[in-house]
């Protein structure tokens, strides 16, 4: 856990901007790491782990350009953890300063990865509605 991550605002993160309706005792552990490898050389991802049950990553990005690659890679690698490891749900997010630009393209390669089930949820933000992380 990073000095800069705050347990009050990952909870409302995870509650008002991603719309998570996770019990209050899931709120008991949150597991934070905020340079998760899970995509290799390409890009740090942060994950976030509520209650082992609710799976987070989060991809900062800069531009739609990498999406085509790293959101299906991230996709495939988050869904392949939350399903050996047993929980419930994955929630993808993209952040980025131009949120509104990058979220068709987003949306356009999520809707064309083959390996996403109705419990796998992406979410464009912009990188100001990321107040638990910084």
């Amino acid at each position: 856990m990073t000095a800069t991550f705050n347990h009050e605002k990952a909870k409302s993160f995870v509650r008002d901007t991603l719309g998570c309706q996770c019990p209050d005792s899931a709120f008991d552990r949150i597991d934070y790491q905020e340079n998760a490898d899970i995509l290799g050389k390409d890009a740090i991802a942060k994950r976030l782990l509520v209650g082992n049950r609710l799976l987070i990553y989060v991809l900062e990005i800069d531009d739609a350009e990498s999406l085509p690659i790293l959101l299906p890679s991230l996709v495939r690698n988050a869904k392949s953890e939350r399903d050996s490891q047993g929980y419930n749900r994955l929630r993808v997010v993209i952040a980025a300063e131009n949120a509104d630009m990058i979220r068709h393209a987003a949306e356009s390669v999520f809707a064309e990865i083959e390996d996403t089930d109705p419990k796998v949820h992406l979410h464009v933000l912009g990188k100001g509605g990321m107040g638990a992380f910084h």
